[in-house]
């Protein structure tokens, strides 16, 4: 789901879909930020000086605790990152 629009080695489109390698939110030590977009969405942030204004769709009524657990997880640990776990 996540690949369609972050592209698979997690760069993302310029312009339309933020990079996920590299990204602060994947990176901070505390996970708060970005398991609240997963499970929120997001639109219209400027990231790494570029808006973004394309939706990034909420993904709470689909994903369960696990779930969401996985993708932050593969996203923090894809692509060069290197972040904290996340647990359910």
């Amino acid at each position: 789901r996540c690949s369609s629009c972050h592209q698979p080695m997690g760069q993302g489109l310029p312009g339309a879909f933020p990079p996920l390698a590299g990204d602060p939110a994947m990176l901070a030590a505390d996970p708060t930020r970005h398991v609240a977009i997963i499970l929120f969405g997001l639109s219209g942030q400027v990231i790494g000086g570029t808006t973004y204004v394309s939706p990034m769709p909420a993904w709470a009524d689909l994903l369960d605790d696990e779930d969401v657990a996985a993708v932050a997880n593969h996203e923090r640990s894809s692509w060069g990152n290197s972040a904290p776990r996340v647990t359910p």
